[in-house]
């Protein structure tokens, strides 16, 4: 029951749960919640319950779908392409956008497996390691790659 209230979508009290496990494990000590196996099993739970918190947004990102009607999405995707071609004028729709690893001229449709995960992530990986993204889609765009950078 407790490991079901830790990996649900829902907001728990994490001592709630650190207290039906320390009842249901007979832990003893006075108080209970003091002793040093309970100080490790609530900062154990803590991390495990952030880390769940954290897939759970992830999946959201994932399962969300990139909304052409959105203006923070065209304003995501505006800024990626500022990222990875500066130099370049922004455009919507072009083929141009098959240079940086997009299957065609619309960027939208690449976006269906991994959602708005996909395009935040490619946001990120060009704003935060420049060098490594630039080398990455370098190689994407050699004739014997096996991937795109972006799908």
């Amino acid at each position: 029951m407790a490991r079901h209230k830790l990996e649900s979508n829902q907001e728990i009290a994490v001592d709630d749960v650190i207290d039906e496990i320390l009842r249901l494990k007979k832990f003893h000590g006075t108080p209970v919640i003091y002793t040093p196996q309970a100080l490790v099993l609530r900062n154990s739970i803590s991390m495990y319950y952030q880390l769940f918190q954290t897939v759970n947004l992830l999946h959201v990102r994932a399962n969300t779908p990139f909304d052409k009607l959105n203006l923070i999405h065209e304003r995501k995707l505006e800024l990626l392409w500022t990222l990875y071609k500066p130099d370049v004028p922004y455009q919507r729709i072009t083929k141009n956008w098959t240079s940086i690893g997009f299957q065609g001229s619309d960027p939208s449709t690449d976006f269906r497996g991994m959602g708005l995960l996909g395009l935040d992530d490619l946001i990120y990986f060009m704003k935060n390691h420049k060098e490594k993204a630039t080398r990455v889609l370098n190689t994407s765009t050699r004739p014997a790659a096996w991937f795109s950078m972006a799908i």
